[in-house]
């Protein structure tokens, strides 16, 4: 291992990001609130079914799982911080950036 890619991000936008997810339990389309809401406030666009949320992606499901995350990642973390492995990339810009960040990362590195 070169190097040891993290999409960082703060908490509240990553909660945001997941608890904003809904999604149509007939047709299984994908809404996120506030990026990309149905036309008509909890309908499915395609067939009108009341959308739904996993029960995980409740906001205090969230918050348990990034504390749970961080508690078990830190250290792995901080090891590759030490060795001067890490490279961290702010995850919380535009799409294409964090992929052009990613590909800056991983310039050079060998694919198998």
């Amino acid at each position: 291992i070169d190097r040891a890619i993290l999409f960082d991000a703060p908490d509240d936008e990553i909660v945001r990001r997941l608890a904003g997810r809904w999604h149509c339990p007939t047709c299984n389309a994908g809404y996120n609130y506030p990026l990309q809401i149905p036309k008509t406030e909890g309908k499915c666009d395609k067939d009108g079914t009341q959308l739904v949320r996993r029960h995980d992606d409740d906001e205090s499901v969230v918050r348990n799982r990034l504390d749970v995350y961080k508690k078990q990642t830190q250290p792995i973390v901080d090891f590759y911080r030490r060795e001067g492995m890490l490279v961290a990339i702010k995850a919380d810009q535009a799409p294409d950036r964090v992929f052009d960040a990613l590909l800056e990362a991983t310039k050079g590195q060998k694919t198998r």
